[in-house]
């Protein structure tokens, strides 16, 4: 049994969040597994706020290292009300204590599915630039 503890940040932007439906896929080197979000809706009382959402999902098997993450907004269920969503990032914490985040900040305004990479910087420490 493998835990993977998610969390979604939102901008700090007004009207950043959004009431819909929100499908999330991570993929690792061992395959996908499926996250949904019945309600993501954040309540919004002033104009700058901060609001994330925490999980946890439960594997049988490792995903291995994780590679990308898919995300997909279902579009509004009345035809006259559809929510943009400015996402800021997404981080993923595994029992090996490893660390995933994957950099988002751009607006899903459409029911597509939207892949991201993970955004881990490696860097070369034997090239020193001054």
């Amino acid at each position: 049994m493998v835990n993977y503890k998610v969390t979604v940040y939102n901008s700090e932007r007004f009207k950043a969040y959004t009431r819909e439906y929100i499908y999330i896929t991570l993929v690792g080197e061992k395959g996908p597994i499926y996250i949904f979000y019945p309600n993501l809706y954040l309540f919004v009382k002033t104009i700058y706020v901060i609001c994330s959402l925490k999980v946890t999902i439960t594997t049988e098997e490792s995903l291995g290292k994780l590679q990308q993450v898919v995300v997909q907004k279902e579009k509004g269920r009345l035809f006259y009300f559809n929510d943009n969503w400015l996402p800021t990032k997404i981080a993923v914490d595994t029992d090996t204590n490893e660390t995933y985040i994957f950099p988002l900040y751009t607006w899903i305004a459409d029911n597509e599915k939207h892949y991201f990479r993970e955004g881990q910087g490696l860097c070369n420490y034997s090239e020193r630039i001054f």
